[in-house]
């Protein structure tokens, strides 16, 4: 497994073991080739950080723990060299990283902490946590992704459900915000994905979302300025 966050890469060895290049905690200005890092134990995923976030490994006995800023892993204001236990968190079988986490755990619950300026946190608020709580409405979830400002699930129906930042589209109700005061931008709790069912897997970009439906098309919606959505236009959908 590996993982690309902003300013550094993580790399899960076959053996369990942890690699990473760039900022990761301990090398400054960074590490020009791989070196070890979250020296932990039977590490079975890992999630590079974002923003100056922190990097974060999931063990095989459903601990999440993480290096980093300490705000998103302990709570504290501390910059973490080593691995310290996300408190509270049991059973987890997926992370994903962005400005906030999201952790799946095993019941299909999700719990999530950090940023929450546009809602991502999913829990009705747009206050900032750093105590993971769980996302509002959830349940039988399979597939997680996280984003700057948004966040995506996929339940084991098949439905996608997407909350936090909806700008140009990104809810995938049919509606484009007109600005930062339609409360269509900031969606506090996830919504349902029109349109969208028997999908397996889910990938959550800046502002455009992309679902794998289970007859190997892709459907994607969001903002098109870059062209992202391949719909051979610069349009939003």
């Amino acid at each position: 497994m590996i993982s690309a966050g902003s300013n550094d890469s993580l790399f899960l060895h076959s053996d369990g073991s942890v690699w990473g290049t760039g900022s990761v905690a301990g090398y400054s200005p960074g590490a020009t080739s791989p070196v070890r890092a979250l020296q932990l134990p039977n590490v079975v995923a890992v999630a590079a950080r974002f923003f100056g976030g922190a990097d974060f490994a999931l063990l095989a006995d459903g601990t999440l723990w993480g290096s980093g800023i300490g705000r998103l892993v302990d709570g504290t204001a501390q910059v973490l060299l080593q691995p310290q236990r996300v408190p509270g968190l049991s059973g987890i079988k997926a992370i994903s990283v962005n400005d906030h986490v999201l952790a799946l755990k095993e019941d299909g619950t999700v719990w999530a902490w950090g940023k929450n300026e546009h809602g991502q946190l999913g829990d009705g608020t747009m206050t900032d946590r750093y105590v993971p709580a769980q996302v509002t409405g959830l349940t039988n979830v399979t597939r997680i992704a996280a984003s700057s400002g948004s966040s995506l699930a996929l339940s084991s129906d098949g439905t996608v459900w997407v909350w936090g930042y909806t700008c140009c589209g990104a809810a995938g109700n049919g509606l484009v915000p007109a600005n930062d005061l339609d409360p269509e931008m900031h969606h506090l709790v996830p919504a349902q994905v029109h349109g969208l069912d028997q999908v397996v897997g889910i990938a959550a970009g800046g502002v455009h979302h992309m679902a794998l439906q289970a007859d190997g098309t892709v459907w994607t919606w969001g903002a098109g300025n870059s062209g992202q959505n391949g719909m051979g236009n610069l349009d939003s959908y």
